[in-house]
């Protein structure tokens, strides 16, 4: 924790700093499959592209520890909006054709590995930059820009897809991205872990057996990745709008 008062930020920050994930994350959740069921996708085969997208998150804990131990956590910020950004436009290359379905799930998979990776050094921030007594204030920050972020898309995404295009909503989404970056104006640098990387990545394999090798963590991670648990079935609300009579333009 930084001695130096003058280090520590305000919370809000985090709230625009986490934005890029849910929007990368409304965008395939919500638009996507909208828009892949009316370009003659089956609300199955767009569930199956969403879902290759969403099981992005599942690997998280393979990719946080390298944002903590190299580089510093602003370069990997940047780095990872950037990727994100690319990765979100990179959707435009492909044809939205069943054919292309496998081709479309790769780089979907890829867009969200990237909005994922963009939220792994905030806890590192929030940690190092935060006063105790202000970092339940900076969770709920990361929490409301993460939730703001798919609502944005899920509402203005959509309308901008149906009565522009589904580029120009990306376009808008990637600006938004980028305009996040601005933040870290506001942030210190904060470096990477010193010390001996492969004996901490040794203790993160040791702690992972051990997780896994207790009957109640085990559990515990078999009940939360059954659909109900994950709320599924949230993520497809958008493709069956037409079977519960609600347009883009309904509010």
């Amino acid at each position: 924790m930084p001695k130096n008062e003058s280090k520590f930020v305000n919370p809000i920050l985090f709230g625009y700093m986490t934005v890029p994930w849910g929007l990368s994350g409304g965008f395939v959740s919500v638009a996507l499959p909208f828009i892949l069921v009316n370009q003659g996708f089956s609300v199955g085969e767009a569930a199956t592209v969403t879902a290759a997208g969403l099981s992005a998150n599942i690997y998280r804990f393979i990719w946080v520890p390298i944002v903590d131990l190299s580089l510093s956590l602003n370069k990997w910020y940047l780095i990872a909006v950037s990727l994100c950004s690319i990765s979100l436009l990179s959707i435009i290359l492909v044809p939205l054709d069943v054919q292309n379905k496998a081709i479309l799930m790769v780089v979907v998979f890829i867009s969200q590995v990237a909005g994922a990776f963009s939220s792994a050094p905030l806890g590192g921030f929030m940690a190092k930059l935060v006063k105790d007594s202000q970092k339940g204030r900076a969770s709920g920050m990361y929490q409301a820009g993460n939730l703001g972020g798919i609502g944005s898309v899920g509402c203005l995404g959509l309308w901008i897809t149906e009565h522009y295009s589904y580029l120009t909503a990306l376009l808008l989404i990637v600006g938004l991205c980028s305009l996040c970056t601005c933040t870290l104006f506001f942030l210190p640098k904060i470096s990477a872990i010193k010390g001996d990387v492969k004996r901490r990545f040794k203790i993160i394999v040791l702690d992972l057996k051990g997780l896994f090798s207790n009957k109640i963590s085990i559990y515990t991670t078999i009940l939360m990745t059954t659909p109900i648990a994950v709320g599924a079935v949230a993520s497809m609300w958008s493709s069956i709008a037409d079977q519960w009579n609600v347009l883009p333009d309904t509010t």
